[in-house]
């Protein structure tokens, strides 16, 4: 058996329809589904997570806890990397809600544009547990104007009730220990009404 977890949510489940993998735990973008073959089944590890942003650690809005979508209006953007997997759409969305079009001017691979980003070129959208490396800065956008939803899927054929309960019970802990090893993610679910993350108290 083998589990995955991988930057692009479209190739996970590319890879888990032609049984390249038996399960794998892919984030979703909350207004854009990724589809699943139907041989496949899949369970919520989390209903929602924000995204965050990573900028500057010297960027002027890295000072503040959260960052207002629309104060990001004059940033040069990292598009988000992989195939299109609603990443791109929901950030322009969001963008479009705060009154602004996203400049995409960079693509880079697997995290590849950190060093633009701690130069103070270019900023980016990442997951909640990103962590903050040396000139880098991690923040969370007000009001959680983008969430992602995460699954656990699987192949159907190849793996038992049991299996999958497993799974599913060791992700979720996992993803909590991993999000209360981030300082900035910690510090804003525990100022967060109405989120929880599964184990934590």
């Amino acid at each position: 058996m083998t589990l995955q977890v991988e930057t692009s949510s479209t190739d996970l489940a590319q890879a888990l329809a032609s049984a390249h993998l038996d399960a794998a735990i892919i984030a979703m973008s909350e207004d854009q589904e990724v589809p699943l073959a139907k041989h496949l089944a899949h369970r919520v590890l989390l209903p929602w997570v924000p995204v965050f942003v990573a900028l500057a650690a010297d960027h002027p809005l890295a000072a503040a806890p959260e960052i207002d979508m629309a104060d990001l209006a004059g940033e040069a953007w990292i598009g988000p990397p992989g195939p299109e997997d609603g990443s791109l759409a929901s950030l322009r969305a969001a963008a479009d809600r705060a009154g602004f079009r996203p400049r995409i001017r960079f693509e880079f691979p697997h995290g590849g544009g950190r060093p633009l980003i701690a130069a103070g070129q270019a900023v980016q959208l990442c997951e909640p547990t990103a962590p903050e490396t040396t000139g880098l800065a991690v923040r969370p956008l007000k009001d959680a104007p983008m969430r992602m939803r995460i699954v656990l899927a699987w192949h159907r054929e190849r793996m038992a009730a049991e299996q999958v309960q497993v799974i599913h019970r060791e992700a979720a802990a996992a993803y909590a220990q991993h999000a209360m090893s981030s300082p900035v993610f910690r510090r804003w679910c525990r100022g967060r009404r109405g989120f929880h993350l599964p184990g934590v108290p």
